[in-house]
């Protein structure tokens, strides 16, 4: 019922979807995470930076993707077998514990 509704607002707004677990993503056509990572690194305050990108979802993955050529590393959280991540974190509080973050 989700996807239906989701394709039906983008075939009216001329957009995309995406689907990941949990989610529908309603995308530009031809705009992905990857394309995200890129125009960021394209400002100049961004330049010289190497990217991180830390998801859980096959929607990730171009971002994941994007850090890869750029001298970054992508950071999968959970466990899948097949990802373009560099590095895997077990869960959310593995990430909190990485970035050092107190809740």
């Amino acid at each position: 019922e989700a996807q239906s509704f989701a394709q039906g607002l983008a075939a009216q707004h001329d957009l995309a979807t995406k689907r990941g677990k949990c989610v529908i993503e309603l995308v530009p056509r031809g705009v992905d995470k990857g394309r995200a990572v890129e125009t960021l690194l394209e400002q100049a305050e961004y330049g010289d930076d190497l990217p991180l990108f830390i998801g859980d979802d096959v929607t990730d993955e171009d971002g994941f993707k994007a850090c890869n050529r750029n001298g970054g590393a992508g950071i999968c959280v959970g466990t899948r077998e097949q990802t373009s991540a560099t590095y895997q974190l077990r869960d959310v509080a593995a990430v909190h514990e990485w970035l050092e973050l107190e809740f």
